[in-house]
């Protein structure tokens, strides 16, 4: 059964945009492993995440 999470999560200042980066591509190599998809929206003081796979 396919499941989703999604969650808003508040953004440490100290959060830079390389940070943000290394956390994409972690992501990007663990998740397909899983088969989880997801999108990662993010602002200046924000984070907006939805993953989805099936449920195990």
């Amino acid at each position: 059964m396919l499941s989703q999470i999604i969650y808003v999560s508040v953004r440490n200042a100290n959060c830079s945009d390389e940070e943000i980066q290394k956390i994409l591509e972690s992501s990007n190599r663990n998740n397909g492993k899983l088969d989880i998809t997801g999108v990662l929206l993010y602002s200046r003081n924000k984070f907006l995440q939805v993953l989805e796979g099936e449920k195990t």
